[in-house]
């Protein structure tokens, strides 16, 4: 069943199947989730202290599944959740993987310039760290929305639409209880 999710999920990564291709599973979406949660937290812990970064983790992995949720209900397409979540939560693990090292040479810079925003103009960013984490959030962009696409048999249009709504109502609700909790 791994395996299959594995390869499934490479396969969508590279636009050749969809969510529904996805293996069906409550024995794998309880592999899914804990995976994303810790790897959200290796991200998070990054500029975060680490009880912050575990708040963040949880809270942005609730988000992203109450938006797929709340997204696929509306349509009448509830069935499609589980294997929807699972194809998201193990592709973002994947490619926030992929980032951890570029991330973790940026961490320090970002950190200065949240200090002090005037840094930017002295101190830009590592050019190679920051054009890898563009360069793979932007294919995670274009996975995300090839999902939600495929999820709600939309145009590409409406996909990435829908994925640019879940990237801010993921990251606004995850700050905004991380600062109610840290």
């Amino acid at each position: 069943m791994i395996e299959q999710a594995v390869r499934t999920a490479l396969r969508i990564s590279l636009f050749r199947a969809g969510p529904q291709d996805f293996p069906f599973a409550a024995s794998l979406t309880r592999l899914t989730v804990p995976l994303a949660v810790v790897v959200a937290f290796l991200q998070y812990r990054l500029t975060l202290p680490e009880v912050s970064a575990v708040v963040h983790a949880l809270a942005w992995v609730g988000a992203l599944a109450m938006f797929t949720f709340v997204l696929l209900h509306s349509r009448g397409l509830a069935n499609r959740f589980r294997q929807t979540l699972d194809s998201l939560l193990v592709i973002d693990s994947a490619m926030t993987l992929v980032m951890l090292p570029a991330l973790a040479a940026i961490a320090p810079h970002m950190l200065k310039l949240a200090d002090d925003p005037e840094l930017a103009r002295e101190q830009p960013l590592p050019l190679l760290p920051a054009l890898a984490v563009l360069v793979v959030s932007i294919w995670n962009f274009l996975v995300s929305a090839h999902v939600y696409r495929s999820a709600i048999d939309a145009p590409p249009g409406v996909g990435a639409m829908v994925a640019l709504l879940g990237v801010i109502v993921t990251v606004s609700l995850a700050g905004a209880v991380g600062a109610l909790v840290g």
